[in-house]
């Protein structure tokens, strides 16, 4: 889908970060090896029956799809813009607000691409 405000490139690496980023997560919640508990622990600590371990997933899932969708909402809101004024009688390469403006931007879409592609 095309925008006006994001361009599909950063629109498409922005995905990726979010998928990368929540299955890493969950990767890391869900291992289970079974020698996680120390061989003199108490056996409550174990999950018992379903009940238990269905929240275990929920709760892991829903842990996963806030934590995970943090990066990648950070990098939206990084990506932010707005429309600029500039009156008829300005000259754009002479206007020191839009070159400010226009540097500011493309240093922000350099950090976010450099910061998606070591994400991913």
């Amino acid at each position: 889908r095309s925008s006006v405000f994001i361009p599909a490139l950063m629109n498409t690496m922005l995905f990726p970060c979010d998928l990368h980023a929540i299955v890493a997560l969950a990767a890391l919640l869900f291992e289970e090896s079974g020698g996680t508990l120390a061989e003199n622990a108490d056996g409550s600590c174990e999950t018992q029956g379903i009940a238990e371990t269905l929240g275990r997933i929920v709760a892991v899932g829903i842990a996963t799809v806030l934590v995970g969708m943090l990066p990648s909402m950070v990098l939206a809101r990084l990506h932010h813009r707005d429309f600029v004024k500039i009156a008829d009688d300005d000259n754009l390469e002479n206007n020191l607000q839009w070159n400010k403006t226009l540097r500011l931007w493309q240093l922000q879409d350099c950090l976010i691409y450099s910061t998606c592609i070591l994400m991913l």
